[in-house]
């Protein structure tokens, strides 16, 4: 049972739209599923500490704890997550100099950011609406 329970944690449905525009599920890995573990384990782990000092009350809650100490280990999703970000930053990076040259080009100097628009002159004197 609990093998199933993380199954179904460790995936998800996810709509698509196909080449026909035809909409199909398919299942995809969860990336921050270990993340749920965590407190799953921390919680199994604090009933069989109560069951050890408390017997009485604790101790038919006490049962093994069905998260175990490798699945919680965050390393290796760490490293994934960094190899994520790095490839964002590589597929991003040709487009830099676009985005910079804006700022690099002179047009908008600390001198004309900062002035406030020169004013203009009315043709005609502003009048309140609703009057001729």
């Amino acid at each position: 049972m609990a093998e199933a329970w993380k199954q179904r944690l460790r995936s998800r449905q996810k709509v698509i739209v196909t080449g026909t525009g035809a909409k199909a599920a398919v299942t995809v890995e969860r990336i921050s599923y270990r993340q749920c573990l965590t407190p799953v384990r921390a919680f199994y782990l604090d009933l069989a500490q109560w069951a050890i000092e408390e017997p009485g009350r604790w101790a038919a809650w006490a049962v093994p704890c069905p998260v175990g100490a490798e699945e919680i280990n965050q390393r290796k999703a760490a490293r994934h997550r960094k190899s994520r970000m790095d490839a964002r930053t590589r597929e991003r990076l040709p487009v830099l100099p676009v985005l910079v040259r804006p700022s690099t080009s002179g047009a908008r100097t600390p001198g004309n950011c900062c002035r406030p628009p020169a004013r203009r002159t009315q043709a005609r004197p502003s009048r309140p609406r609703g009057r001729p």
